[in-house]
């Protein structure tokens, strides 16, 4: 088979149905985490070469950042600012018990904007998903429901991939330098972009982070650790002495690039400033459970 001639669909499918690429916290001591990326990797560099393009791939076994793919620039009457574009080759851990092996991607043509009903009693609506309605009229991609689909980040691979596809097919498009950096185990930490240098390991000026909604140019990104957590301590401020109380501090999941605007907040990250509160009030915590990043709770 020809392994350029794939359109984005079908890039995109066998990107998630035939690579294991799942990684596993091992605290950055081997890089990448799992063959499976390397594998991905390869295939990726065997893609890119036959496109005539030249790739780095770290030797195996060594720690390495992950594979980069050089785009050359055609243009020789100005100088143009080179840039690079990033992606990383891992998908989640199984997160919430859900694999992320043994993808089956199904097609959903033409969404009409009903609630979609997958195996494993999964329905993807509404309810879930504020913005779906816009989507009403596309092509949607799913797992079948008992799996992960890995879309994070295949489809940021498949995007970089076709446009290196259409670089090589349209010769005449005018283009800078490109270096394309595709790296090991985003998920666990970005372990992978740790190795990265960007003095040595890339001429690019500036990284180009792609927007996941409407084909749009992200120039933002939120750190949920400088959020802050609206928390109601009234009923502390009385005199309840002996008194036992529980706190929930609630988090909001979201995605970094949105994170401002849609409220990402890390609960855990909340907790020393919640805890300094309690303390000055003379409270103690007796026990911490919840759910985690998405929800605390404090029982003092």
């Amino acid at each position: 088979m020809d392994i350029i001639g794939l359109d984005l669909q079908s890039n995109f499918i066998k990107y998630c149905e035939d690579y294991d690429t799942g990684s596993v916290d091992n605290g950055g001591k081997v890089v990448p985490s799992t063959d499976g990326q390397r594998v991905f990797a390869e295939f990726l560099a065997e893609q890119a070469q036959a496109m005539g393009y030249e790739t780095f791939l770290g030797e195996k076994g060594e720690n390495s950042f992950g594979l980069k793919i050089s785009v050359k620039s055609n243009i020789t009457d100005r100088e143009v600012m080179p840039i690079a574009l990033g992606a990383h080759l891992d998908a989640a851990g199984n997160a919430e018990k859900v694999a992320n092996s043994g993808v089956e991607v199904v097609v959903h043509e033409n969404y009409d904007g009903s609630d979609i009903h997958l195996e494993n009693d999964v329905v993807i609506g509404q309810d879930q998903f504020s913005g779906l309605e816009r989507y009403v009229g596309d092509t949607l991609y799913t797992s079948n429901g008992k799996t992960l689909l890995k879309g994070d980040d295949v489809a940021g691979i498949t995007s970089i991939m076709g446009l290196l596809k259409y670089f090589s097919d349209n010769p005449d498009v005018e283009h800078g330098d490109v270096d394309i950096i595709l790296t090991y185990d985003e998920e666990q930490g970005l372990y992978g972009g740790f190795l990265l240098d960007m003095l040595k390991d890339t001429n690019a000026e500036a990284m180009m982070i792609l927007d996941n909604e409407d084909g749009k140019l992200g120039i933002d990104t939120f750190n949920a650790a400088n959020a802050v957590t609206p928390l109601q301590i009234d009923v502390l401020e009385n005199d309840v002495s002996g008194e036992k109380y529980k706190i929930n501090i609630a988090g909001q999941t979201s995605f970094p690039g949105h994170g401002k605007e849609e409220g990402l907040v890390d609960a855990y990250r909340t907790l020393p400033a919640v805890y300094s509160i309690l303390k000055s009030l003379g409270a103690s915590i007796v026990s911490v459970g919840g759910e985690g990043h998405s929800g605390i709770e404090l029982e003092v």
